[in-house]
């Protein structure tokens, strides 16, 4: 008497396995779906990084990306830290996809959040 899976039983199983190793990776770190920030567009005129953006990373993203913070290891403290780490294009995938700041933490204005996202895909200049 033969135990365990026939090859067709083996691949069956596969679609399985890949199904649910999606879903244990789409937890509480996946997109939610009323995010409206997937299609970013650099904005005329473009958001000022010394005149606006730099003063929402520092009210929303330095508390855990600056000195002491949970996330010090990437620091987002000024313009040269985020460019110079190559840290644009993380944290423009972050935003669109609603996941930072996270949920638990203080949530910048649609407004503030469509500037950052803004500054970011049009290059994160240092304006």
């Amino acid at each position: 008497m033969r135990t365990g899976l026939s090859a067709a039983g083996r691949l069956l199983r596969l679609p399985l396995l890949l199904a649910s190793l999606v879903l244990v990776t789409c937890g509480p770190d996946a997109t939610p779906p009323n995010c409206p920030y997937m299609q970013p567009v650099c904005p005329d005129p473009q958001p000022s990084y010394a005149g606006q953006v730099s003063a929402i990373i520092q009210t929303y993203c330095v508390g855990c990306h600056g000195p002491g913070g949970l996330e010090s290891n990437r620091p987002f403290v000024t313009w040269q830290d985020i460019d110079s780490h190559a840290y644009a294009g993380p944290m423009l995938q972050q935003l669109i996809a609603c996941r930072m700041p996270p949920s638990d933490a203080p949530q910048p204005s649609d407004a503030d959040r469509q500037a950052l996202i803004g500054w970011l895909t049009c290059g994160h200049p240092n304006n």
